[in-house]
């Protein structure tokens, strides 16, 4: 004779659990745009933690992708970032400041900031350079023929030697590993409450 179990409980278990792997697919998605608008904010906290550039800066150059159906892939762009975007200030011993907020300032004697090329003509886009190497006649410009000390363009680090720094990296991937977790978790949960 066959033994017939029956309870409530199992039965609503089991439409519950229908339920949630209907829904799966759903909140996944969900999940995955909410960590991916987490990542965003992570990064450019955990970079101007590190790195004397306010996170309006570093979140130019911050790419998230979610096109993989499981996965949020945070990149930086290699796009250079001038002095100017680290604090880095001209006074009369030249250009003085620091790349790292907890670093010591350093003073880039020959160093001065003038409008670069790009908006040489309507005096914005001022660029930080400096004087480098030994003198040489000029090809190009206003000094053309007369020696000349070359100058050089001031940058530090980009947003993806930021995210290559171990001082940067491991606390954010640790925050957004937990930040994943915590959001599957609470959205498994609610699935399964509500089911």
């Amino acid at each position: 004779m066959p033994i017939t179990i029956q309870s409530p409980d199992i039965s609503a278990l089991v439409r519950r659990l229908g339920a949630v792997s209907r829904d799966a697919p759903k909140a996944f998605k969900q999940a995955l745009s909410s960590i991916s608008r987490a990542a965003k904010t992570e990064t450019k906290r955990a970079a101007s933690a590190e790195y004397n550039v306010k996170q309006a800066r570093i979140e130019q150059d911050i790419r998230v992708d979610t096109r993989n159906a499981d996965a949020v892939v945070v990149t930086g762009r290699r796009r250079s970032i001038t002095f100017n975007s680290y604090g880095f200030k001209p006074t009369r011993a030249g250009l003085r400041g620091s790349l790292f907020k907890k670093g010591k300032k350093h003073t880039f004697k020959s160093g001065f900031v003038a409008p670069g090329l790009a908006g040489a003509e309507s005096g914005f886009h001022k660029v930080p350079f400096w004087r480098v190497g030994p003198k040489r006649k000029m090809r190009k410009g206003r000094y053309v023929g007369k020696l000349r000390q070359p100058l050089e363009s001031l940058h530090g680090p980009s947003v993806a030697d930021m995210l290559k720094n171990d001082r940067v990296f491991t606390p954010l991937h640790a925050r957004l590993i937990l930040r994943a977790t915590t959001e599957l978790n609470r959205r498994i949960t609610r699935a399964l409450a509500s089911g």
